[in-house]
């Protein structure tokens, strides 16, 4: 007694419930870039964490790091950058410690009080 061939049942069965070979994807019309200036974003983090370890707002220790935002969001004259502390739990919620401007042509620090517009706030000084 012969087995049945199953194979032609298998490539109809492809075919019909979308299993058969991958279709090319659609090229996008509009092509997005983002640009990140990672060098300039990482002299901006040193530059806040250095202000808000001298204003007493946080100990160095607090501080993981940053993420800046791409470059067409930055303010003119600005790097805005979100400050993150670590996460000391098993689970963790936002890491958030705030956000930040720098001045970049004269290296001063601003709290953002707005991050939906990227208005600025206070600025961050040692004597705070």
């Amino acid at each position: 007694m012969s087995k049945p061939h199953i194979l032609p049942t298998v490539i109809l069965a492809m075919g019909l419930f979308g299993c058969g070979p991958a279709e090319e994807e659609p090229t996008p019309s509009i092509e997005a870039k983002a640009y990140f200036d990672v060098s300039a974003d990482a002299k901006a983090c040193d530059r806040i964490t250095a202000s808000l370890v001298a204003g007493g707002d946080f100990k160095a220790t607090d501080i993981a790091g940053c993420d800046g935002i791409i470059d067409s969001a930055n303010p003119p004259g600005f790097r805005v950058t979100r400050v993150n502390g670590y996460c000391h739990e098993e689970m963790c919620g936002s890491v958030l410690l705030g956000w930040f401007a720098v001045k970049e042509d004269s290296g001063q620090v601003f709290e953002v009080a707005d991050v939906g517009d990227w208005k600025l706030g206070s600025e961050v000084t040692p004597s705070r």
